[in-house]
């Protein structure tokens, strides 16, 4: 059960009342991912890939370039929006 408070009246109601709250409600009802069906991969190179296979909105993928740099890249599934950015440096183990 889910209560929400009514910021008009100070009131608690058994519903959204603001639009921030149904908002809210909206992502609630999503369905959660299944995680079982999250599957693994090992590369020829020892890279582990993880195949969300539906269960997400976006795809991440991560890359360390020849300086140790890693570039962390995410691709949204339907909107095919892409968004970057470099992470601070890291070293391999």
């Amino acid at each position: 059960m889910r209560v929400y408070l009514d910021p008009a009246t100070g009131e608690l109601t058994d519903g959204p009342v603001t639009p921030e709250q149904r908002a809210l409600e909206d992502v609630l009802a999503l369905p959660a991912p299944d995680y079982s069906k999250i599957t693994f991969e090992t590369l020829e190179d020892g890279t582990v890939m993880a195949h969300g296979n539906g269960q997400f909105e976006s795809t991440s993928t991560i890359r360390i370039d020849a300086q140790g740099q890693t570039h962390i890249a995410c691709t949204r599934t339907g909107a095919h929006a892409e968004h970057g950015h470099a992470a601070p440096q890291q070293t391999r183990p």
